[in-house]
């Protein structure tokens, strides 16, 4: 199998296809999906298909979470998404998720959307999901993931498939919860998932791994950017009505030649 975007890593799995497993998984994917779209499977098969799977840890009491997600395309515009929904899936409820949303049909997880071509699917450049956290009515906690995107062509004729795999925890929680000592720990490792890493406190502070004024000046200015094509983000920027975290980076997304995601079936 191809390697996975996650969190501006990528994933290998080596293993082998046991009884052609893959192929099972991915028809099982297709078929869900056709299904979702209303779409035959033949006609499934020549579309292109990426998976916004977008989760967050948020290991504090709230009563309330939302999200923004937002496809801008190279031309400044916005892609009109299927709906979706926040899901607490797991037994501790820390685990936040969005799933695609079809009346009463909704994703396990992640977020999958059809394009007719290549070349509509490279017209997304820049993603942003923005998580929001109130507590007894109270706005908590937000945290901006911003991701500018090139996806890359397709080398084998079957590999119409791409993913875009998003784990994120506070980050204060995450350097506060490791010693940096174990270089496996993602904890640890957060600074070199993102291209930027900043905490922004509701004064208005800002906070980086470097005192230097040059990344200050730069992340309010991408701040401004990001707040034209994104409302949430705009509140954020704009009010300073809470704290909130921002992990931007620049990314490229390859396809995938199997789907492997049997966590996408739909109930």
């Amino acid at each position: 199998m191809d390697s996975m975007f996650h969190n501006n890593r990528t994933i290998d799995d080596r293993y082998e296809d046991l009884e052609h497993c893959l192929d099972v998984v991915h028809k099982k994917d297709i078929e869900a999906i056709s299904e979702m779209y209303g779409l035959s499977e033949k006609e499934m098969r020549d579309k292109y298909i990426l998976y916004l799977d977008f989760e967050y840890l948020y290991p504090f009491y709230c009563d309330l979470v939302s999200a923004e997600l937002t496809l801008t395309l190279n031309d400044g515009s916005k892609y009109t998404l299927p709906a979706y929904k926040v899901r607490r899936p797991f037994p501790n409820k820390n685990w936040n998720i969005l799933s695609m949303r079809n009346k009463r049909k909704i994703s396990s997880r992640a977020i999958p959307l059809v394009f007719d071509s290549f070349d509509e699917l490279n017209r997304i450049s820049h993603i942003s999901c923005v998580w929001n956290f109130s507590a007894r009515g109270l706005f908590e906690f937000a945290s901006i993931i911003s991701y500018d995107t090139v996806f890359l062509p397709k080398t084998k004729e079957s590999d119409n498939i791409y993913c875009i795999v998003s784990y994120d925890i506070p980050v204060l929680y995450r350097l506060r919860e490791t010693d940096g000592n174990n270089a496996d720990d993602e904890k640890a490792t957060l600074m070199c998932n993102y291209d930027t890493v900043a905490c922004i406190t509701n004064a208005g502070e800002v906070q980086t791994s470097s005192a230097d004024v040059s990344d200050l000046l730069r992340i309010c200015t991408r701040l401004l950017q990001l707040s034209e094509t994104s409302e949430a983000i705009a509140e954020l920027t704009q009010n300073n009505i809470c704290a909130y975290d921002f992990c931007d980076a620049k990314i490229d997304v390859k396809p995938v030649s199997e789907s492997w995601l049997l966590r996408i079936y739909y109930n």
